[in-house]
């Protein structure tokens, strides 16, 4: 591809992506939401075999043509000529792209199996039914905030009489990522923030060493003393009941549950990595393993809905890379916010989007409606 000397890829700021898809998209979500209503008025009326194939054919209708109109808004934003030139640079290029898909499955294999391994003291659950209900986690998650469907997703998969309990145990292995995600930007300040405390003149750069230091025991800390939270609803007894479940998960699993934590971060930093990589954004492994350290960790800070999840990724990691190189004195490198959206955007593609599209399967299969067995 023939471009311009100096000229930028048509590129719209992520700022920009909120106020060009907001409207749009929140109305299309208005509209999902008051027809979910008008079926579940329409259950008074109907029998439940009946509105179980109306609400799965309304449900797989409306979210395959919320992720159609998401995808689509997302590209319009794109100059994709210059994002196909990068790609299909050459077979390098393309080598790199295609592991980073092989890595979406393995990225999902982690995730199912920590939840096999916490649902088997509920109820036995093999590693398909338990990747089944990781997929059907992305799909109800997506209309969700943070993505909290994901537990429900999850919990899908045991009996209905065990499904609340299921969900806080869902709740606990997203709580072991969570952990894991702190403690690796925790490291990344204890990293990077001697240099800044330089950069901006201030002293006592090694406090951050220490704060960080002090910050990782005390996530662990609060990790493996988890099933200490129960007590504090000892007073609502059915509530207490169902939180309970999680002094069920001894000491030798959440270690292994927080190493399973450990390898799934590697492999979706490794995929950012990657397409770091593809996209030409040339920084030092050590420190771009860091920069995207404090990107997630900056993320567990702000709540994000599917609308925003893009954009506040992208603004995030552009900000954080910015500084690096101001802080490093490096003349920032050509169309650097369009390569970073490239990677923001193959990320949410490729680790949300496509997962998406086979969860919507197994949403409809984990139904709440369906006749528990007996």
């Amino acid at each position: 591809m023939m471009l311009v000397p100096g000229s930028i890829p048509r590129i719209s700021s992520p700022e920009s992506m909120i106020k060009c898809s907001i409207k749009f998209e929140t109305r299309l979500l208005f509209r999902i939401i008051r027809d979910s209503l008008l079926l579940c008025l329409l259950a008074l009326r109907v029998k439940k075999r009946t509105l179980n194939i109306l609400i799965s054919v309304f449900a797989t209708t409306a979210i395959l043509i919320f992720l159609f109109y998401k995808v689509r808004i997302k590209l319009s934003v794109l100059d994709l000529q210059y994002a196909s030139s990068l790609i299909f640079d050459s077979w390098e290029t393309i080598i790199l792209l295609c592991t980073v898909f092989l890595l979406m499955p393995l990225n999902l294999l982690t995730e199912a199996l920590k939840w096999q391994k916490v649902a088997n003291s509920l109820h036995p659950v093999s590693i398909k039914n338990a990747y089944s209900g990781i997929l059907a986690g992305i799909t109800a998650g997506l209309l969700l905030p943070n993505r909290v469907g994901d537990f429900a997703g999850k919990a899908l998969v045991l009996p209905l009489n065990q499904f609340w309990k299921g969900s806080v145990l869902a709740v606990f292995t997203s709580i072991a990522q969570l952990a894991v995600t702190i403690v690796a930007g925790l490291c990344a300040v204890a990293w990077f923030g001697p240099s800044f405390f330089s950069f901006a003149g201030l002293p006592g750069g090694f406090l951050t060493t220490i704060v960080a230091i002090c910050g990782i025991v005390s996530i662990l800390l609060l990790y493996f003393s988890i099933h200490l939270v129960a007590f504090l609803f000892r007073k609502w007894k059915k509530l207490h009941k169902t939180i309970s479940v999680i002094e069920s998960v001894k000491t030798s699993l959440k270690f292994r549950i927080f190493l399973l934590s450990v390898l799934r971060y590697f492999v979706f930093a490794g995929q950012n990595l990657l397409l770091l990589t593809l996209f030409e954004v040339k920084i030092p492994l050590p420190d771009s393993f860091f920069l995207i350290a404090l990107m997630y960790l900056f993320l567990t800070a702000i709540p994000t809905f599917v609308i925003t999840d893009f954009p506040a990724r992208s603004s995030v990691m552009l900000l954080i890379f910015l500084a690096w190189y101001e802080m490093n004195g490096m003349e920032i490198p050509y169309a650097l916010e369009a390569k970073i959206i490239y990677t923001s955007f193959s990320i949410w593609v490729i680790n949300l989007i496509i997962p998406a599209v086979p969860g919507l399967y197994y949403l409809n299969k984990f139904s709440l409606l369906r006749k528990e067995k007996s």
